[in-house]
């Protein structure tokens, strides 16, 4: 009966020493798993000598067993020469920062960015005032009425060895205070009592945590309401700090903070008067009403934090959201992001042909027809011209040598004023293509420019007269300073295409007298779109880690026999979430190998329902060599597990496989 008890009594260290041993080695924040047991060290020590009366070996293998048991899963598909190298690799990859620059991790709680959103930023605050608000009622008072005193000042003390510990650790992002969410959940608990009536017997001590609270959450809310990734969209104030009516909402729960702190000075004088002492309130009213602050701060950040992404769904109603795309994964109707976005089926097959040669002539209106007020649009005699434009790169830099979406001067009209050397302005009106074997519903328009010159396109419809074609309506596309430093694809719905229109051509201006003011242009295209999951299909897909959370449908590139399949597509997440400092090739990351395996061509793409929302990129990966397959030696041999067949640190055993 005693060796059961006193298993029982062993059993909670055995499985805190496993998952210790476990978060130790699976996360970054893992070292933070062992602060319970340093704080608790001396208890544990009575506790494990107790159960030693009958020696020390039948107490200590079990415990020692029980924690290093989950080193068989952490090293079932790795060695432990991999693991040092993999270690060896993020330090020189990073980032890895010391100890002392643990101040980064602050600066990035309080940025104006994901990582300093409101939601971020208040659980930390919170903490850091509720183990302060115990501190001093523990140090006040001995103890804090209601609660057992060795448990709360372990929690205490673990707490605080938290951030010492969280320090240690290489990396700084602020995602990595989830960790203390369970020793925060405790620390809230604890701090109920400890602000209650009975114990904060003064308005005023109550008056001054309050203060405190609602200045926790003033500091909270000037950090934006912003989510990772496309979780943003459809968020309110994802972009900048949450107000109310106009007014920050900041602005007014400092406002409070003023007036809960004005109070308490006010309690403070008033409690210096002489007087007899104040009745003590009963119990239960006492802790409801000073747990009552508590209460609600928290429950309206939940609430706000909810009610954020309800606003989210209902707003993108008819698109994309995390909440919607989560609900949908639950009942496995959905695919995430992959079923709203739509991308073009064919960019170049597309293309729309251009009229035969006498519909080409573009018909000039008369002065009587335009008198009379018949619709002309205006227009030119001759078919076509480009002065100052060319439709082959001639210079470095020109942007016909990099065309988006695989489209090429061979495959597709294109014209540029780059680089021209007589006159540095241009005028272009490209031929008349027709409308008439448009597959789609849309009309685009692939346009480039730099933003802040005197360069335009217009989009002109023209109907067929018995002279030739005349223009009905011209569509700006590309304002003058409105260049975007980029390709980018203007869409026109063709149901908003006057009645009667057959044929589309583009009209460009370059009007700049500098040399790097210029503009550039794709011949007009109607393609037909499917969504990103049908266009992908079951090809295996590389998609960058920011991004590869919301597509789970999509069949991620593999790696058989250490050779790496040669992904169709590639994923990534656009403006959204960079993810090129680690991947990219001078890190040894998998960007540069695909950087030298193929070329890239995005794929041209849109987010259902809010087309000017960023989502991310689509590329279509395309080998410069294909057909060549690998030739794959296949054989086993045993090794230690502090063999390495590569340079490094790590100590080898012998020869490698070749010898």
């Amino acid at each position: 009966m005693e060796r059961t008890l006193a298993t029982r009594r062993m059993l909670p260290l055995c499985l805190g020493l496993s998952a210790a041993a476990f978060t130790f080695a699976a996360t970054p924040t893992g070292l933070i798993a062992v602060a319970p047991f340093l704080v608790a060290a001396k208890p544990l020590l009575h506790l494990v000598r107790e159960r030693a009366r009958h020696g020390w070996p039948p107490v200590l293998v079990p415990i020692g067993a029980a924690g290093l048991v989950v080193l068989f899963v952490v090293f079932a598909d790795q060695t432990y020469a991999s693991v040092l190298e993999a270690v060896r690799l993020r330090n020189a990859v990073g980032p890895s920062l010391s100890w002392f620059e643990e101040l980064e991790r602050y600066e990035l709680l309080f940025a104006e960015s994901a990582d300093g959103a409101a939601t971020r930023r208040f659980p930390v605050l919170l903490l850091m005032l509720s183990t302060a608000t115990c501190l001093a009622v523990l140090l006040r008072r001995d103890r804090i009425p209601g609660t057992a005193l060795g448990p709360s000042r372990r929690l205490i003390g673990t707490v605080a060895l938290f951030f010492v510990l969280l320090a240690l650790t290489p990396t700084k992002w602020t995602h990595h205070f989830g960790a203390f969410a369970g020793v925060g959940a405790a620390m809230g608990a604890l701090t109920a009592p400890a602000t209650s009536s009975s114990v904060l017997r003064s308005k005023r001590n109550r008056a001054a945590f309050v203060a405190g609270l609602l200045l926790v959450a003033a500091l909270s809310v000037t950090g934006p309401n912003a989510y990772w990734f496309v979780s943003r969209i459809g968020v309110p104030w994802h972009d900048i700090p949450p107000e109310l009516a106009g007014i920050p909402a900041s602005t007014l729960l400092t406002a409070a903070a003023a007036v809960a702190a004005l109070v308490a000075f006010v309690e403070n004088l008033r409690v210096r008067r002489p007087g007899p002492p104040r009745e003590p309130e009963r119990r239960s009213s006492a802790l409801w009403r000073g747990s009552l602050a508590l209460i609600v701060g928290c429950g309206l950040v939940i609430t706000a934090e909810f009610g954020s992404m309800v606003k989210g769904m209902w707003a993108q109603s008819d698109s994309y959201s995390l909440g919607a795309a989560n609900l949908a994964h639950l009942t496995g109707t959905g695919c995430g992001l992959g079923r709203d976005v739509t991308v073009e089926r064919d960019p170049v097959a597309s293309v729309l042909s251009p009229l035969p040669g006498p519909r080409q002539h573009t018909v000039v209106p008369d002065d009587s027809r335009a008198a009379a007020g018949v619709p002309t649009g205006g227009g030119d005699p001759v078919q076509a011209t480009a002065e100052g434009f060319h439709t082959e790169p001639d210079a470095d830099g020109d942007p016909l040598a990099e065309p988006p979406h695989g489209l090429t001067p061979d495959n597709t009209p294109m014209w540029s004023s780059y680089g021209e050397t007589g006159p540095p302005t241009g005028d272009l009106r490209t031929p008349w293509y027709g409308l008439d074997d448009a597959d789609g519903d849309q009309l685009v328009v692939t346009v480039f420019a730099p933003a802040g010159k005197a360069t335009s396109v217009d989009v002109q419809f023209g109907e067929q007269t018995p002279g030739g074609t005349r223009v009905v309506q011209t569509r700006r596309v590309l304002a003058p300073g409105g260049g975007t430093d980029e390709w980018h694809n203007v869409r026109i719905d063709l149901a908003d295409v006057p009645e009667g229109a057959a044929a589309v051509r583009i009209a460009a201006d370059d009007d700049d007298l500098t040399e790097d003011g210029w503009v550039a242009a794709t011949a007009p295209r109607a393609p037909s779109f499917t969504t990103l999951a049908d266009k992908v299909g079951d090809r295996p897909v590389y998609v960058d880690w920011p991004a590869a959370f919301v597509y789970p449908c999509v069949n991620p590139v593999k790696i058989r026999d250490g050779i790496l399949d040669v992904p169709a597509y590639h994923l990534t997440a656009g403006d959204l979430a960079d993810e090129a400092e680690w991947a990219a090739a001078d890190a040894g990351g998998m960007l540069g190998t695909l950087e030298e395996l193929a070329a890239e061509p995005e794929v041209p793409s849109y987010l259902t329902g809010d087309p000017d929302q960023p989502w991310g990129t689509l590329h279509d990966v395309r080998p410069y060599e294909t057909g060549r397959e690998p030739t794959v030696l296949r054989g086993e041999r045993v090794r230690t597990g502090w063999w390495s067949p590569g340079p490094g640190p790590v100590p080898s055993d012998g020869p490698g496989p070749d010898g």
